[in-house]
């Protein structure tokens, strides 16, 4: 896929969608080249978003109810994990393994809070975005996890829905793997194939080197170390 995105997904059958490929690069890449012009319908009074921001995460269940389900997607994932007979051992396991994890979900509060702090970090860079790049503009973030809901093709889908017409697909994993950012992204090519539209896409893929990523673990370490110390 992007150069050595996970295996069977060729770069030709990217650029037919809309994908680019992505340099060898531990920068985050946003290729603006890609976008095709647009503007906001507001004939009825709505402004659409311009550009959409698909917040790619692994999710998490939001209530215990939701901890079987979860379960399914993540073990039936075979860049997550391969397994012998998948599509039979996988419900097997994911009904075996609930009553623990559903209690551990209970623990500390009885759900997932990956949700609620998705869109609260959305919500506070989409603002920012619109300052910084009133071209693009207005922007709008979209959480799409890959084994909880909201899931990224019902992401990919509100985001047809609302008019978006440059989507950018970024992980919200620093570092690069086949299995969390290359299985995201081959969910995204699998729903684009199978239901084309006409939104263009770019890809933030890894950003482990980034200068304000590395600034906060620099504050959080010397946190520590001066609680620490007292």
């Amino acid at each position: 896929m992007f150069h050595h995105v996970c295996r069977h997904v060729p770069f030709r059958s990217l650029v037919s969608v809309g994908f680019c490929r992505v340099p060898r690069s531990t920068s985050p890449v946003v290729l603006s080249n890609v976008w095709r012009r647009n503007t906001c319908d507001q004939r009825s009074g709505d402004v659409k978003p311009k550009t959409g921001v698909l917040l790619l995460n692994l999710g998490g269940p939001e209530k215990v109810e939701d901890v079987h389900d979860f379960l399914l997607r993540l073990f039936s994932d075979r860049d997550l994990i391969q397994l012998p007979a998948q599509r039979i051992l996988a419900p097997r396991i994911a009904k075996r393994r609930t009553p623990k994890i559903a209690e551990k979900y209970e623990e500390i509060g009885g759900g997932s809070p990956l949700r609620k702090w998705t869109d609260r970090q959305g919500e506070l860079m989409v603002k920012l975005l619109d300052d910084m790049s009133p071209e693009t503009a207005p922007h709008k973030h979209y959480a799409g996890f890959r084994y909880a809901k909201p899931l990224t093709e019902e992401a990919i889908e509100q985001m047809e829905k609302d008019g978006v017409s440059r989507a950018v697909a970024f992980t919200q994993y620093p570092q690069y793997s086949c299995s969390t950012t290359g299985s995201s992204v081959n969910a995204i090519f699998r729903h684009v194939t199978k239901h084309p539209s006409s939104m263009r896409w770019s890809l933030i893929d890894r950003w482990p080197t980034h200068p304000g990523l590395i600034k906060v673990c620099l504050q959080f370490l010397d946190y520590i170390h001066t609680t620490t110390m007292l």
